[in-house]
Parts: structure tokens; C-alpha cells; sequence
């Protein structure tokens, strides 16, 4: 009998030669219980989130550490009092934010670092207390990139024009998105690399087409998203690092992990093979759910000896059956293609789903009647408005017409931020946040200034001016506003 999770679930199976690998693989998986959501470390007091480690009176917040009084956030780690964050790092108090790191005090901020007290911000560095600006670099009482002359001035002007309605900040939002359309984008983004092909790529040597692989010291690895931190010689993986050596098709692999090939959430293991949720164990293959484990195939308990002796056999059954050297069957999947990530970050109909032989998620879940439903004409405009006695009451969502909940943390953040609370519901929110991303592909395209050849996660013909890293890096951006204005700059 084989422990999982420290509980006797199920026996081992003997491989079964006259059988493919997957099938058997995956009885396995629908025979086994799987828990409801995967957290790691201490978590305290948050409801409804999922794949975090150390998370704190957070609500709805997925794939994430140290997280704590967050709402609604996705990919983002050492932040505190955030709503509505995505891929941002160390971030305090702010709402609307992606690929931020180090800001405090910051609202619709994109791509932005070490900024605060700001709203409508995008690329900006060490900037304090500016409105709708793009492109600054250690700015201070900056409005629409022109600068203010004195922090009094700047509170005036702010003053006569900051939103406070939902509409007022809906229409400030459609400004700002106009406003960037005039400044150039940098084709890709790297800092402090050597060596490497890809798209928010930090720290690392030697890497090729790898996107948000951020941390330090990861080398010789393709082919990666999402992950980083000390990664080496890692190839086609999402969701991994925290140092990961030696790992082939990857997801969500982490930990102090090595020669590990073909796995789904595997941590702190080694030699692990075509293996699902396992932890701290080695030489395991076609395993699910076993933790302090070794010598196991298909959750059966192997000598040394026999385990190797079992290998030589299962390779070359799996050659003949065409799965050595493929990832698991999507067709064995456990989830409908639109019920996870891929459908994000790789939108496809469900007719094109078929077609591939994908499974296509029907489900719709049922959700208990509301007691108490609050009409949307009665609910606060704006922020001043805002009463504890919101919190815990139900909304129908303008977009979807899904009930969703106002939290008591919801209220209070947006109090304090002086940002009215949003009446649609997390899942258009978390897909207002998606927008901002971009493909993990790299087009080939010419700098609009220098047109020499450059990768781009922006096809050419985007509707920003996209210039190349070398170009960017000494574009001033008050500089281009200003020949945009004389019409030195093609609109």
C-alpha cells in the first residue's frame, strides 16, 4: 500500500505491457482522490484561493507567495493590500497592476518599477506622483508626461481632473489607453542577460525563447514561461523554477527538484518521470500522489534492482506506442481545455477544441440563491460613498449577470484608495487584467527608428510604434511628446 499525502489511498498497478502507458497512467489519476486546492506553507484566513504559499487574509488570489490582505490577483508574490495584480512583485497598496515590482500607492500601473503615489502609469521607473504618463524615468508631479514645475501646482491640476465615479474612471482609463498609443513600445524586455532570446527574461545566460523567466542565475534553458530562479539546463516548461536542474516538459516543477522529465507538480524530488503531484522522493515513474517515496512504478513499491530491471522494458514498450518522449495525452486530461490556463494565454473555439480530439467544458455551476441582492442603482458611484454594511452582500455583475460577493477588505481598500468598488465580477476582471499581456511568441520586425531587425513580441504592424532595446534605451519620452506635438513625429 502507498501513502498519499500521508493517508493509504491506493495500491500500486503492475505495468501492463499489452496496454499503452497513458491509458494505465491515467486510470490511476481518476482513481485517486486529488485535494480540492493546492497551497504549500502556512495560510491563514484566505478564502477561495488556490496554488499559493504563505498567503494571508487574501480572497480569490491564485498562484502566488507571500501574499497578504490581497484581492483578486494572479502570478504575483510579495505583495500586500494589492487588488486585482498580475506577474508584480513586491508592490503595496495598489489596484490594477501588472508586471510591477516595488511600487507603492499605485493605480492602472503597467510595466512600471519602484513608483509611487501615481496613477495611470505605463513603463515608468522611480517615479513619484504622476498622472497618465508613459515612458518617465525618476519623475516627480508629471501630468500626461508634462511636468507640473511644483508639487502645488500638481495637487491643483490633479485636483480638477482625478475621477471619482465609475464612469468619470472609466473615461479616464479610455483616455489614458489613447494617450499610449502616440509612444513607441520597446520590442522586448530583458534585464541583466546575456546570451538570451525571449520576453521578460531577468538574470539569466544563455536562454532561448523563454518568457517571464525572472529571478536570479538561471542558465542554458529554452523554451520556458513563466518561472525562473535558478533554473539550469531546463527545457519546454511553465510554472517552474526555484531551482530546477536538469528538467524536460515541465509544469509547475519546483523546489530544489532535478532530472526531472514529463511531470506536473513535483517538488523537491529527483529522477521523477512521468509523474504527477509528487513530493520529496526519487526514482519514481507513472506515480500520482506519493510524498517520501522511492523506487515506484505506477504507485507500486520496487527493489532498486527491479525498479531498473521494470525501465528496461517500459522504454521500449513506450517506443513502439509512440509516447516515450511526448508529454501526457491532452485527450486524458482531467479538465475541459477552457477551464484552464492555456485557454488564457492560447484562446481556441470549442469547434477547433474537438477538432484537436480536446475535451470542452459544458459545466456550469450551480450556485445557491442569494439571500439578499443588492440593485446596482442603489450602489455606491463613488468611493466616499462606501459603507461597512456592504461588506458580505451580493452584486449581479453588469457584464455577466453572475452574482459575486463584496468583501469587507474590498470595502476598506477602496475606501482608503478613494477608488469606487467595480461591479463586474472577478472573472471579467481577471480577463480585463489578461489584456495587458503579451504572447509568449517573437515576431521578426524592423525599429521603427533605426529599421534594423529586431524580435518583437509585437507584430509589426501594432498600433504603437515598436522600437528596438537599443533605440528605447535612449528615447527620451518628454522629448518624443514634444516632437509629437510639433509634428516631428508621424501620429
Amino acid at each position: 500500500m502507498i501513502v498519499h499525502y500521508g493517508i493509504q489511498w491506493i495500491n500500486g498497478e503492475d505495468f501492463d505491457y499489452s496496454r499503452p502507458f497513458f491509458e494505465q497512467f491515467h486510470e490511476i489519476l481518476l482513481a485517486a482522490p486529488h485535494p480540492a486546492r493546492v497551497t504549500f506553507g502556512e495560510n491563514q484566513n484566505s478564502e477561495y484561493c488556490n496554488y499559493n504559499f504563505g498567503f494571508k487574509d487574501s480572497y480569490l488570489c491564485f498562484s502566488g507567495d507571500k501574499v497578504d490582505s490581497c484581492l483578486y490577483s494572479y502570478a504575483s508574490g510579495s505583495i500586500s493590500k494589492c487588488i486585482e495584480s498580475a506577474y508584480s512583485m513586491h508592490c503595496e497598496c495598489c489596484y490594477r497592476v501588472v508586471r510591477c515590482k516595488y511600487c507603492f500607492d499605485c493605480f492602472f500601473a503597467f510595466d512600471c518599477e519602484r513608483c509611487t503615489s501615481s496613477m495611470f502609469l505605463s513603463d515608468c521607473l522611480g517615479c513619484q506622483s504622476c498622472y497618465q504618463c508613459v515612458g518617465l524615468r525618476h519623475k516627480s508631479f508629471h501630468i500626461r508626461n508634462e511636468d507640473c514645475g511644483s508639487k502645488t501646482e500638481y495637487e491643483r491640476r490633479l485636483a480638477e481632473i482625478r475621477p471619482s465615479t465609475q464612469s468619470e474612471f472609466l473615461s479616464a482609463e479610455r483616455q489614458f489607453e489613447e494617450f499610449i498609443l502616440h509612444f513607441p513600445v520597446k520590442s522586448f524586455h530583458q534585464v541583466s542577460c546575456e546570451d538570451c532570446v525571449g520576453h521578460e527574461v531577468h538574470n539569466s545566460k544563455n536562454c532561448f525563447q523563454c518568457f517571464t523567466v525572472v529571478g536570479d542565475d538561471n542558465r542554458d534553458c529554452a523554451y520556458c514561461a513563466v518561472g525562473g530562479q535558478q533554473m539550469f539546463r531546463c527545457y519546454d516548461t511553465y510554472g517552474t523554477g526555484c531551482d530546477v536542474k536538469s528538467g524536460l516538459e515541465l509544469s509547475e516543477v519546483g523546489w530544489s527538484s532535478q532530472d526531472v522529465a514529463f511531470c506536473i507538480k513535483v517538488e523537491n524530488s529527483s529522477e521523477v518521470y512521468y509523474s504527477h503531484s509528487c513530493y520529496s522522493s526519487n526514482h519514481l515513474f507513472g506515480c500520482f500522489g506519493l510524498k517520501h517515496q522511492s523506487y515506484c512504478i505506477l504507485n507500486k513499491k520496487y527493489s532498486e534492482a527491479e525498479y531498473y530491471n521494470q525501465l528496461r522494458k517500459i522504454v521500449p514498450h513506450m517506443k513502439g506506442t509512440k509516447e516515450w518522449g511526448e508529454f501526457f495525452d491532452l485527450k486524458h486530461s482531467l479538465f475541459g481545455y477552457n477551464e484552464t490556463a492555456a485557454q488564457t494565454h492560447f484562446p481556441i473555439s470549442e469547434l477547433v477544441a474537438r477538432e484537436k480530439g480536446l475535451r470542452w467544458s459544458l459545466y456550469e455551476n450551480i450556485l445557491a440563491e442569494p439571500q439578499e441582492v443588492l440593485p446596482n442603482n442603489i450602489l455606491p458611484d463613488t468611493w466616499a460613498d462606501i459603507s461597512d454594511t456592504l461588506a458580505g452582500k451580493t452584486v449581479i455583475c453588469r457584464t455577466t449577470k453572475k452574482p459575486f460577493r463584496i468583501t469587507a477588505l474590498e470595502c476598506k481598500l477602496h475606501k482608503g484608495f478613494k477608488l469606487p468598488i467595480p461591479l463586474q465580477h472577478p472573472e471579467i476582471r481577471l480577463e480585463r487584467l489578461m489584456k495587458y499581456r503579451q504572447p509568449y511568441f517573437l515576431y521578426q520586425i524592423n525599429c521603427i527608428k533605426c529599421n534594423s531587425d529586431t524580435l518583437s513580441v509585437y507584430p509589426q504592424d501594432f498600433k504603437r510604434p515598436v522600437v528596438c532595446p537599443s533605440c528605447y534605451k535612449y528615447l527620451d519620452s518628454a522629448e518624443y511628446l514634444s516632437e509629437l506635438k510639433n509634428g516631428a513625429v508621424a501620429q
